[in-house]
């Protein structure tokens, strides 16, 4: 492990690469923080919105700085930032409900899988046991006087 060093890529550092060293740094707070906040980018805005828009609004935050950041029991978007989140949301349902209408299909319609030919050139170059399977060879070695398993 001597000499090579391991970057964090939510807090964009390198440490050690020492397994206590990443531990530590991993439960640090300001890691944990950079991480949640760095996640919350991919979260439902669904879920963003239901759960901020009970809260009131951070005057801490509004006012500059708000010490408790992703902890606080307040909410820190403006309400237009919070309309553009519903809408956001509405605009995700809007577009998922055409697709599932659009998947419905008469009976007479329905596809039938595509059968796809082996290529049994490359087979010979293959080891034993990676050569495709041939039932006919499979059907003369199984007899019923076959006591073995």
């Amino acid at each position: 492990m001597g000499g090579k060093s391991y970057y964090c890529d939510y807090c964009q550092c390198f440490m050690k690469n020492n397994i206590n060293v990443r531990k530590t740094h991993n439960d640090a707070l300001l890691h944990k923080m950079i991480k949640i906040r760095f996640m919350r980018k991919f979260e439902d805005p669904r879920k963003v919105y239901e759960g901020e828009v009970r809260k009131t609004q951070c005057s801490h935050f509004f006012k500059g700085r708000c010490r408790y950041d992703l902890y606080c029991q307040a909410s820190h978007y403006t309400q237009k930032q919070l309309d553009q989140l519903r809408q956001i949301g509405e605009n995700l349902i809007k577009e998922k409900q055409p697709a599932a209408a659009t998947k419905q299909f008469n009976s007479s319609e329905e596809k039938k899988p595509q059968s796809r030919k082996r290529k049994r050139t490359k087979a010979k170059d293959l080891p034993p046991s990676l050569r495709p399977i041939q039932l006919n060879k499979l059907a003369n070695l199984i007899d019923k006087n076959n006591t073995w398993g």
